[in-house]
């Protein structure tokens, strides 16, 4: 069996990037199975890097965000190649919701993708209505993190405790 091919609509979104090819020969890459391939596009600024799987599905992950997409739908394809395009030119960011643990680290409860728009002025009641009370009062999150392609343009809020 082959190794699986990456769209080329996708290919074309990821154009002038640096990126990375790694298979399932690789140790941390074995869940990748016989075919399948991994995109890392590398950040070379202070964000975070895109990771595109393919394997059965197509899996997107960047910051503290991934989503699934199929390997055969044409919208999904597209919105993947549109997603990872907004991300590399910071029209769109992931938002997720979360609290600090004592030791500093991050405790991720739930995240979107919004644009960046959206985001500049937002909160977290806003970018996650109507689930926002229940990531507040049953999960305790205390902070909206803002993550963008250019980790210059990262933002750390406060969540309202109104």
């Amino acid at each position: 069996m082959g190794t699986a091919v990456i769209d080329g609509r996708i290919l074309n979104a990821i154009e002038g990037q640096r990126y990375l090819i790694h298979r399932s020969n690789e140790k941390e890459y074995a869940d990748l199975g016989e075919s399948g391939v991994c995109i890392e596009v590398v950040n070379g600024k202070k964000g975070s890097s895109i990771f595109i799987e393919r394997t059965d599905e197509y899996t997107l992950y960047f910051g503290y965000m991934h989503s699934h997409y199929s390997t055969d739908d044409d919208t999904d394809i597209s919105e993947l190649a549109g997603l990872v395009d907004g991300i590399l030119h910071n029209r769109i960011c992931v938002a997720s919701v979360g609290s600090r643990t004592k030791d500093g680290r991050f405790e991720w409860r739930g995240s979107t993708y919004c644009t960046s728009e959206k985001a500049q002025n937002a909160d977290a009641e806003t970018l996650f209505s109507p689930e926002y009370s229940v990531y507040k009062r049953r999960m305790h999150c205390n902070e909206l993190v803002l993550q963008y392609w250019d980790g210059a343009l990262d933002k750390v809020l406060p969540v309202s405790t109104k």
